[in-house]
């Protein structure tokens, strides 16, 4: 059985539960093969897949709900769009974190996760992609202890993997290992 909280609500608004074993990744997070289990289980041709920290915009809601009306929509694959990124007291709305574009609508049979190994999977498709124009809220730091609590098992398993990627000697940071890859990700 679940140990979140969704199992009642999902059953008193009589939602389809589905219990499967968990695939967590080294942080804990859900993996690709996780998303996908649950995407072979949906019964609707298009799927928006959402994290639990996230929510549509209304200005996506009212994008997506067009999309739905496009005559040529079955030509597309997905759609992306913005995710913006709450942390801790403001919008973030440059660098990296602004606008990161990411594939979340998606019709199931011409897509699926893939991506990285233990966080940041991805959608990927097998055809064009819309582009909207709506947000998707990323409340992902909502203090500065979310973020370090967040950050340093990712780093931990990230770590090794971008070493041998750049195959690189001893880190240049002041500081190597696991501390060395936090401060090269912030």
């Amino acid at each position: 059985m679940s140990s979140c909280s969704t199992t009642p609500p999902m059953r008193a608004v009589r939602s389809p539960l589905i219990m499967a074993r968990w695939c967590a990744s080294p942080t804990g997070t859900v993996t690709g093969d996780t998303k996908n289990l649950a995407l072979a289980r949906a019964t609707q041709p298009w799927a928006l897949a959402l994290d639990a920290d996230e929510e549509v915009s209304p200005a996506l809601r009212a994008d997506i709900a067009e999309f739905f009306q496009r005559t040529d929509r079955e030509r597309f694959a997905g759609a992306r769009f913005p995710r913006k990124v709450w942390f801790i007291d403001r919008w973030i709305l440059h660098g990296d974190w602004y606008p990161d574009y990411c594939v979340r609508l998606f019709h199931r049979s011409r897509a699926r996760w893939g991506g990285g190994e233990f966080v940041h999977e991805k959608v990927e498709t097998d055809g064009p992609v819309a582009t909207l124009s709506g947000d998707l809220h990323h409340y992902s730091f909502p203090s500065l202890s979310s973020h370090v609590a967040k950050i340093i098992p990712f780093a931990i398993c990230l770590w090794p993997g971008r070493r041998r990627a750049a195959d690189v000697s001893p880190s240049p940071l002041p500081c190597s290992g696991p501390a060395g890859a936090f401060f090269a990700l912030t």
